[in-house]
Protein backbone atom coordinates (compact mmCIF):
# COMPACT_ATOMS: atom_id res chain seq x y z
CA UNK A 1 0.00 0.00 0.00
CA UNK A 2 1.13 3.51 -0.80
CA UNK A 3 2.08 5.39 2.38
CA UNK A 4 3.95 8.33 0.85
CA UNK A 5 3.19 11.56 2.77
CA UNK A 6 1.02 14.33 1.31
CA UNK A 7 1.49 18.07 1.87
CA UNK A 8 0.03 18.17 5.41
CA UNK A 9 1.82 15.03 6.50
CA UNK A 10 -1.10 12.61 6.30
CA UNK A 11 -0.76 9.38 4.32
CA UNK A 12 -1.86 9.37 0.72
CA UNK A 13 -3.71 6.17 1.39
CA UNK A 14 -6.24 8.02 3.58
CA UNK A 15 -7.69 9.68 0.51
CA UNK A 16 -7.71 6.58 -1.66
CA UNK A 17 -10.33 4.50 0.09
CA UNK A 18 -13.11 3.78 -2.35
CA UNK A 19 -10.75 4.57 -5.23
CA UNK A 20 -7.69 2.42 -5.86
CA UNK A 21 -8.05 0.68 -2.48
CA UNK A 22 -10.88 -1.13 -0.74
CA UNK A 23 -12.27 1.30 1.88
CA UNK A 24 -12.58 -1.52 4.44
CA UNK A 25 -8.87 -2.32 4.05
CA UNK A 26 -7.96 1.37 4.37
CA UNK A 27 -10.07 1.73 7.51
CA UNK A 28 -8.42 -1.30 9.10
CA UNK A 29 -4.92 -0.28 8.06
CA UNK A 30 -4.75 3.38 9.10
CA UNK A 31 -4.88 2.80 12.89
CA UNK A 32 -1.88 0.48 12.53
CA UNK A 33 0.22 2.89 10.47
CA UNK A 34 1.94 4.74 13.32
CA UNK A 35 3.08 1.52 14.92
CA UNK A 36 4.32 0.07 11.65
CA UNK A 37 6.44 3.15 10.94
CA UNK A 38 7.72 3.65 14.49
CA UNK A 39 11.51 3.29 14.79
CA UNK A 40 12.78 0.08 16.36
CA UNK A 41 15.96 0.02 18.42
CA UNK A 42 18.65 -2.62 18.11
CA UNK A 43 17.83 -3.75 21.66
CA UNK A 44 14.20 -4.36 20.72
CA UNK A 45 15.18 -6.32 17.62
CA UNK A 46 17.54 -8.51 19.65
CA UNK A 47 14.92 -9.12 22.36
CA UNK A 48 12.35 -10.12 19.75
CA UNK A 49 14.81 -12.50 18.09
CA UNK A 50 15.72 -14.12 21.40
CA UNK A 51 12.03 -14.65 22.18
CA UNK A 52 11.98 -17.12 19.29
CA UNK A 53 15.12 -18.93 20.41
CA UNK A 54 14.84 -22.70 20.08
CA UNK A 55 16.06 -25.31 22.50
CA UNK A 56 19.83 -25.68 22.59
CA UNK A 57 19.61 -29.30 21.46
CA UNK A 58 17.37 -28.59 18.46
CA UNK A 59 18.73 -30.22 15.30
CA UNK A 60 17.65 -29.45 11.74
CA UNK A 61 17.20 -32.15 9.16
CA UNK A 62 19.16 -32.02 5.92
CA UNK A 63 16.08 -30.76 4.07
CA UNK A 64 15.55 -28.08 6.71
CA UNK A 65 19.17 -26.94 6.42
CA UNK A 66 18.73 -26.60 2.66
CA UNK A 67 15.51 -24.62 3.14
CA UNK A 68 17.16 -22.33 5.71
CA UNK A 69 20.14 -21.84 3.39
CA UNK A 70 17.87 -20.67 0.58
CA UNK A 71 16.04 -18.28 2.89
CA UNK A 72 19.37 -16.87 4.09
CA UNK A 73 20.50 -16.43 0.48
CA UNK A 74 17.35 -14.52 -0.43
CA UNK A 75 17.56 -12.41 2.72
CA UNK A 76 21.18 -11.47 2.08
CA UNK A 77 20.36 -10.46 -1.49
CA UNK A 78 17.79 -7.97 -0.15
CA UNK A 79 20.76 -5.91 1.07
CA UNK A 80 20.94 -4.29 -2.34
CA UNK A 81 18.77 -4.41 -5.46
CA UNK A 82 22.01 -4.81 -7.41
CA UNK A 83 22.49 -8.37 -6.18
CA UNK A 84 18.91 -9.70 -6.24
CA UNK A 85 19.05 -13.42 -7.07
CA UNK A 86 22.86 -13.47 -7.01
CA UNK A 87 23.30 -16.05 -4.24
CA UNK A 88 20.96 -18.60 -5.78
CA UNK A 89 22.60 -18.14 -9.17
CA UNK A 90 26.08 -18.70 -7.71
CA UNK A 91 24.78 -21.77 -5.88
CA UNK A 92 23.31 -23.27 -9.05
CA UNK A 93 26.53 -22.72 -11.00
CA UNK A 94 28.69 -24.04 -8.15
CA UNK A 95 26.58 -27.19 -7.85
CA UNK A 96 26.79 -27.74 -11.61
CA UNK A 97 30.56 -27.33 -11.45
CA UNK A 98 30.73 -29.92 -8.66
CA UNK A 99 28.76 -32.31 -10.87
CA UNK A 100 31.13 -31.73 -13.81
CA UNK A 101 34.03 -33.13 -11.80
CA UNK A 102 31.97 -35.93 -10.28
CA UNK A 103 32.11 -34.83 -6.67
CA UNK A 104 30.34 -37.14 -4.22
CA UNK A 105 26.84 -36.02 -3.26
CA UNK A 106 27.93 -34.89 0.21
CA UNK A 107 30.56 -32.59 -1.32
CA UNK A 108 28.08 -31.21 -3.84
CA UNK A 109 25.65 -30.38 -1.06
CA UNK A 110 28.45 -28.71 0.90
CA UNK A 111 29.49 -26.64 -2.12
CA UNK A 112 25.92 -25.55 -2.83
CA UNK A 113 25.34 -24.50 0.76
CA UNK A 114 28.59 -22.57 0.84
CA UNK A 115 27.50 -20.71 -2.29
CA UNK A 116 24.09 -19.90 -0.82
CA UNK A 117 25.72 -18.51 2.32
CA UNK A 118 28.74 -16.87 0.67
CA UNK A 119 27.54 -13.26 0.99
CA UNK A 120 26.08 -13.51 4.50
CA UNK A 121 28.81 -11.19 5.76
CA UNK A 122 26.94 -8.26 4.20
CA UNK A 123 24.45 -8.52 7.05
CA UNK A 124 27.15 -7.28 9.42
CA UNK A 125 27.83 -4.18 7.29
CA UNK A 126 25.52 -1.32 8.24
CA UNK A 127 23.42 0.57 5.71
CA UNK A 128 22.47 -0.36 2.19
CA UNK A 129 25.18 -1.97 0.12
CA UNK A 130 26.45 0.60 -2.41
CA UNK A 131 29.00 -1.07 -4.66
CA UNK A 132 29.17 1.90 -7.02
CA UNK A 133 30.96 4.20 -4.55
CA UNK A 134 34.51 4.16 -3.17
CA UNK A 135 33.26 3.96 0.42
CA UNK A 136 30.75 1.24 -0.37
CA UNK A 137 33.33 -0.78 -2.27
CA UNK A 138 35.82 -0.60 0.60
CA UNK A 139 33.22 -1.57 3.19
CA UNK A 140 32.03 -4.46 1.05
CA UNK A 141 35.52 -5.97 1.15
CA UNK A 142 34.88 -6.89 4.78
CA UNK A 143 32.00 -9.24 4.05
CA UNK A 144 34.14 -12.40 3.63
CA UNK A 145 35.73 -11.64 7.01
CA UNK A 146 32.39 -11.36 8.77
CA UNK A 147 31.11 -14.48 7.02
CA UNK A 148 34.15 -16.44 8.10
CA UNK A 149 33.51 -15.36 11.69
CA UNK A 150 29.76 -16.01 11.73
CA UNK A 151 29.17 -19.22 9.82
CA UNK A 152 31.50 -21.59 11.76
CA UNK A 153 29.62 -20.75 14.97
CA UNK A 154 26.64 -22.75 13.72
CA UNK A 155 27.15 -26.47 14.38
CA UNK A 156 27.13 -28.34 11.11
CA UNK A 157 28.18 -25.33 9.03
CA UNK A 158 31.79 -25.05 10.13
CA UNK A 159 32.99 -26.94 7.05
CA UNK A 160 31.65 -24.30 4.67
CA UNK A 161 33.00 -21.37 6.67
CA UNK A 162 36.52 -21.56 5.26
CA UNK A 163 35.23 -21.83 1.69
CA UNK A 164 33.12 -18.73 2.18
CA UNK A 165 36.03 -16.80 3.64
CA UNK A 166 38.08 -17.62 0.51
CA UNK A 167 35.60 -16.65 -2.19
CA UNK A 168 37.24 -13.29 -2.95
CA UNK A 169 40.85 -14.40 -2.44
CA UNK A 170 43.16 -14.71 -5.43
CA UNK A 171 46.18 -16.91 -6.13
CA UNK A 172 48.60 -13.98 -6.34
CA UNK A 173 47.50 -12.42 -3.05
CA UNK A 174 45.54 -9.60 -4.69
CA UNK A 175 42.19 -10.69 -3.27
CA UNK A 176 40.49 -9.91 0.02
CA UNK A 177 39.99 -9.91 2.97
CA UNK A 178 43.24 -11.62 4.00
CA UNK A 179 45.20 -11.28 0.76
CA UNK A 180 46.51 -14.85 1.01
CA UNK A 181 48.21 -16.67 -1.86
CA UNK A 182 47.67 -19.95 -3.71
CA UNK A 183 49.25 -22.20 -1.10
CA UNK A 184 46.68 -21.19 1.50
CA UNK A 185 43.60 -21.67 -0.67
CA UNK A 186 41.59 -24.90 -0.81
CA UNK A 187 40.46 -26.53 -4.05
CA UNK A 188 36.81 -26.03 -3.11
CA UNK A 189 37.45 -22.42 -2.15
CA UNK A 190 39.07 -21.81 -5.54
CA UNK A 191 36.09 -23.36 -7.32
CA UNK A 192 33.61 -21.21 -5.40
CA UNK A 193 35.71 -18.12 -6.12
CA UNK A 194 35.58 -18.77 -9.87
CA UNK A 195 31.84 -19.51 -9.88
CA UNK A 196 31.17 -16.28 -8.01
CA UNK A 197 33.47 -14.31 -10.31
CA UNK A 198 31.76 -15.64 -13.44
CA UNK A 199 28.29 -14.93 -12.11
CA UNK A 200 29.28 -11.39 -11.17
CA UNK A 201 30.48 -10.71 -14.70
CA UNK A 202 27.24 -11.79 -16.38
CA UNK A 203 24.91 -9.99 -13.96
CA UNK A 204 23.74 -6.42 -14.54
CA UNK A 205 25.60 -3.74 -12.61
CA UNK A 206 25.04 0.01 -13.26
CA UNK A 207 28.71 0.88 -12.75
CA UNK A 208 30.19 -1.43 -15.39
CA UNK A 209 29.45 -3.16 -18.67
CA UNK A 210 27.59 -6.44 -18.34
CA UNK A 211 29.40 -9.23 -20.18
CA UNK A 212 27.91 -11.97 -22.29
CA UNK A 213 28.72 -15.55 -21.19
CA UNK A 214 31.36 -15.79 -23.93
CA UNK A 215 32.93 -12.49 -22.89
CA UNK A 216 32.92 -13.57 -19.24
CA UNK A 217 34.65 -16.81 -20.22
CA UNK A 218 37.38 -14.87 -22.00
CA UNK A 219 37.82 -12.60 -18.99
CA UNK A 220 38.23 -15.56 -16.64
CA UNK A 221 40.83 -17.09 -18.94
CA UNK A 222 42.69 -13.80 -18.89
CA UNK A 223 42.59 -13.91 -15.10
CA UNK A 224 44.25 -17.31 -15.27
CA UNK A 225 47.02 -15.84 -17.43
CA UNK A 226 47.47 -13.02 -14.93
CA UNK A 227 47.84 -15.59 -12.14
CA UNK A 228 44.79 -14.57 -10.12
CA UNK A 229 42.36 -17.47 -10.69
CA UNK A 230 42.99 -21.21 -10.68
CA UNK A 231 43.13 -22.53 -14.26
CA UNK A 232 41.59 -25.90 -13.46
CA UNK A 233 38.75 -24.30 -11.50
CA UNK A 234 38.08 -21.92 -14.40
CA UNK A 235 37.93 -24.83 -16.85
CA UNK A 236 35.44 -26.63 -14.61
CA UNK A 237 33.19 -23.63 -14.04
CA UNK A 238 33.15 -22.69 -17.72
CA UNK A 239 32.21 -26.26 -18.59
CA UNK A 240 29.33 -26.02 -16.10
CA UNK A 241 28.29 -22.69 -17.63
CA UNK A 242 28.36 -24.14 -21.15
CA UNK A 243 31.46 -22.16 -22.11
CA UNK A 244 34.29 -24.67 -22.11
CA UNK A 245 35.59 -28.22 -22.27
CA UNK A 246 35.07 -30.86 -19.63
CA UNK A 247 37.26 -30.27 -16.58
CA UNK A 248 39.37 -32.45 -14.36
CA UNK A 249 38.58 -33.71 -10.88
CA UNK A 250 39.20 -31.48 -7.87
Amino acid sequence: LDIMPIKRGGPVIAGRGGGPYDPAVVEAFLPLLAGLLAPVSDEEIWAAAMAYDTAEDAVLSEDQIDAVSEVIADFVDLKSPLIAGHSRAVAALTEDAAKVVGMPEADRVEMRRAALWHDIGYIAIGGAARFDSAEGSERSRLHPYFAGRMVPRAPGLAAIGSMIAEHHERLDGSGFHRGVRAGDLSAKGRLLAVAEAYQNLVEDRPFRVTLTPAQAARELREEVKRGTLDGEAVTIVLQAAGQGQRGKKV
